[in-house]
């Protein structure tokens, strides 16, 4: 990976950015992603602001002890 440039053109920012991307797909380092061609989880569930909290206490499996 090429080390980050200062940029102060934000049209320079921009095509700096795509570059990599397409250097990126190019070198294959999107293809096989976790998840590719799923649905995404909760995508038709109502928006909640305290999703990565919930989703952090389902992992850890803490709900019990705010039950308490």
């Amino acid at each position: 990976m090429e080390p980050a440039r200062k940029h102060t053109d934000l049209r320079t920012r921009e095509s700096y950015v795509e570059q990599l991307i397409r250097n990126a797909i190019e070198a294959g380092k999107f293809d096989n992603l976790e998840g590719a061609g799923k649905p995404i989880p909760d995508l038709d569930e109502p928006y909640d602001e305290n999703w990565w909290v919930r989703k952090l206490m389902k992992r850890d499996q803490l709900q019990d002890f705010w039950k308490s």
